[in-house]
């Protein structure tokens, strides 16, 4: 059973308001511009570093939650691989071995508490490597374009129905 919803009630207000615009951006001098073999590959340049910026500064968040034990209430969380410790992710001969157990019962554990499937799986950067290398998954993936999967973790988009939030930054 699952509790009643709260509904949202929309609702108007004739008072006045402000709003603040936000932006960021990058100068790409005069002699950049004349100096660039083409002058819009040095603006789209601008524009890829001012977002890794920004991926960054959430990537640096996401790897402090995850490598946080404390970030997680007891039973929401498993270390890696441990079907009572004694199968971890990159133990690839042990058939015991089972991340899409292990993840199926962190989702289980997390719905009983909270009422509602998770949707993001948070995995340290060597969690998401041994997961993507374990033969299990890579099954499952074998026959997906290359090119959906991620480049640094290899794992796809989605895993077990899951959006991976990996953390690696420092």
């Amino acid at each position: 059973d699952r509790t009643d919803i709260s509904l949202y009630e929309e609702s108007y207000t004739t008072g006045t308001y402000t709003t603040k615009g936000n932006a960021i951006g990058k100068l790409v001098s005069r002699k950049q511009r004349q100096n660039a073999d083409s002058i819009l590959r040095r603006l789209v340049n601008g524009t890829d570093d001012l977002r890794e910026k920004i991926e960054l500064a959430r990537e640096v968040r996401v790897k402090t939650l995850a490598n946080a034990a404390t970030s997680f209430d007891t039973g929401n969380s498993i270390t890696l691989g441990s079907s009572a410790g004694t199968a971890p992710w990159d133990d690839y001969t042990n058939t015991d071995s089972d991340p899409e157990r292990d993840i199926s019962t962190g989702c289980e554990a997390i719905e009983a508490k909270i009422g509602f499937e998770p949707n993001y799986l948070v995995l340290t950067y060597k969690s998401a490597r041994r997961l993507a290398m374990h033969p299990k998954l890579r099954a499952l993936i074998k026959n997906t374009d290359s090119a959906l999967l991620n480049q640094r973790t290899g794992l796809p988009p989605t895993v077990f129905g899951l959006t991976p939030l990996i953390g690696r930054a420092s």
